[in-house]
């Protein structure tokens, strides 16, 4: 298990993204606000040409955590537990640019 901690700046804000690896998963933690008010998992099914995701805390009206979590799973092909916290919906982009680099940096390293 490794924790992985940045800080980048967003559409003028300052923002935090804490990583925890695990064994072919991943935790995704990004603010700029220190809570967790919504998380969700995805994954790629065994198939591996559909994502199954969850939404496992927060309100049904927010799909923000959910959104990267699919898209991370898709994209990389492993599990994703993904909670986003954060006011400012500019800052979504640059976070999920910054994300997708992160990781296929990472998964460039590991072939």
């Amino acid at each position: 298990m490794e924790v992985e901690q940045y800080e980048t700046v967003c559409a003028g804000k300052t923002v935090h993204i804490y990583l925890l690896s695990m064994n072919s998963s991943y935790f995704v933690w990004i603010g700029n606000e220190p809570n967790i008010k919504e998380m969700a998992v995805s994954m790629k099914t065994r198939s591996d040409s559909e994502t199954v995701s969850t939404r496992l805390l927060g309100s049904q009206s927010s799909a923000v955590s959910l959104n990267v979590a699919q898209k991370l799973a898709h994209k990389f092909k492993a599990q994703f537990f993904v909670s986003c916290s954060f006011s400012d919906p500019f800052i979504l982009p640059q976070v999920e640019s910054w994300l997708l680099k992160h990781f296929h940096h990472r998964e460039q390293l590991l072939t």
